[in-house]
C-alpha cells in the first residue's frame, strides 16, 4: 500500500513538473502590432518565469523522491527528516515564487490562479505527509493522496488553459 500511495505521489510531482518544461511553454511567439501585444509580451515573461523556477521544482522533486525511497524501506525517522528539512523548505521557496508572481493581463492571471491553488493544495500535501508520520496515522496520509489528486486534476487544467493561451497568440 505504501508503495502505491509514493507512486501516485511521485507521478502527481512529475505531472506539476511537467508544466514548467513543456516545449509549449517554452514557445517563441511572433509579436504583430496590435493589441494583444500586451498578452504576448505578459506570455513571454511569464515563460521565463517558468524556466527560472524549473532548477527550484527539480531541486524538491529529487529530495521527494529521496523521501519515497527512505518511506518505502520502512525507514521513517529518515524519510521524516527528509520531508521537514529538505522537501518542505524546497517547496517553501518554489510556491514563494509562485505566489508573488502577478501576470499583467487577466487572460494570463486566471490560468496562473490555477497554478496558484494547485501549488496550494500540494504543499498542503506535504504537511499531511509530515503529520501522518509524527503521528504514524494512516488517515492521514490517505488524505494527502486525496487532496493530491485534487492539486493534480488542477495542475492538468492550468497546463492545458495555458496551453491554449499560448496557441491562441502564437503565430500559426
Amino acid at each position: 500500500m505504501k508503495r502505491i500511495q509514493f507512486l501516485f505521489l511521485l507521478l502527481s510531482m512529475i505531472l506539476l513538473n511537467g508544466c514548467l518544461s513543456t516545449s509549449d511553454s517554452k514557445a517563441s511567439i511572433q509579436v504583430p502590432e496590435s493589441p494583444i501585444n500586451e498578452v504576448i509580451e505578459d506570455i513571454n515573461i511569464y515563460n521565463e518565469f517558468l524556466m527560472k523556477s524549473n532548477p527550484k521544482e527539480q531541486k524538491y522533486i529529487s529530495s521527494y523522491k529521496k523521501y519515497g525511497d527512505l518511506y518505502d524501506s520502512h525507514d521513517e525517522k529518515a524519510a521524516y527528516e527528509v520531508i521537514v528539512k529538505e522537501v518542505i523548505p524546497q517547496y517553501d521557496v518554489l510556491i514563494n515564487d509562485v505566489v508573488n508572481y502577478i501576470p499583467k493581463t487577466k487572460e494570463l492571471k486566471r490560468i496562473h490562479a490555477i497554478y496558484v491553488t494547485a501549488s496550494y493544495k500540494q504543499y498542503a500535501t506535504f504537511y499531511l505527509i509530515k503529520g501522518s508520520i509524527e503521528k504514524n496515522e494512516s488517515k492521514l496520509m490517505a488524505d494527502s493522496l486525496l487532496l493530491l489528486g485534487e492539486a493534480t486534476k488542477e495542475v492538468l487544467q492550468y497546463r492545458e488553459e495555458y496551453n491554449d493561451l499560448i496557441k491562441k497568440y502564437s503565430k500559426k
